[in-house]
């Protein structure tokens, strides 16, 4: 089955101020897929879990609305089936463990993984409330 592209699997997206876009207004298709695979590559092959940025975040719950084309996505990384595990907090060692793997190969580093603040708003705003799962 060949990977899906990103608009077959959703062509919206719930932004933080509640309003819904068309994804082609928000970011370019093939980018965000591109984005998304590397970071799932990432994980897979992580021993610890990772988290993704907030502006990341929002493309791969985009992709677990279509649990056919998501686990799709997992195998052409090579993993297994997988679902990330969701907690309620913000870890910055398991983002900046994230981040050092993925702006070496990110499509484009600035926006997909900022660099680091200095207080608890930079993080809200910035780092998602979740991690990837075992893949196990």
């Amino acid at each position: 089955m060949p990977t899906p592209t990103f608009g077959r699997t959703t062509n919206s997206l719930q932004l933080d101020n509640g309003s819904v876009e068309q994804m082609s207004q928000v970011m370019p298709e093939n980018d965000a897929q591109r984005e998304l695979e590397a970071f799932l590559k990432a994980c897979h092959e992580s021993p610890e879990p990772l988290q993704p940025s907030r502006a990341l975040d929002k493309v791969w719950h985009a992709y677990l609305a279509d649990e056919r084309g998501y686990l799709a996505l997992c195998r052409s990384v090579g993993a297994p089936d997988a679902i990330p595990h969701h907690a309620s907090y913000i870890d910055m060692e398991k983002y900046v463990r994230a981040r050092d793997r993925m702006v070496p190969i990110s499509t484009d580093p600035q926006r997909w993984w900022p660099a680091p603040g200095t207080d608890a708003s930079w993080a809200k705003e910035n780092i998602a409330e979740c991690e990837d799962s075992d893949w196990g």
